[in-house]
């Protein structure tokens, strides 16, 4: 029962990561191509 739940935290810890990794590049990638219409 607690190795089940162990896994189960380590597979949310997992998507969270994954989806604040996928998130912070996208907001990066879009940053820099604001600044780009701006600054030309």
């Amino acid at each position: 029962m607690k190795l089940d739940r162990l896994c189960l935290d380590i597979s949310t810890l997992a998507e969270v990561l994954l989806k604040t990794e996928y998130l912070d590049s996208f907001n990066r990638y879009r940053k820099s191509l604001y600044y780009q219409r701006f600054s030309s």
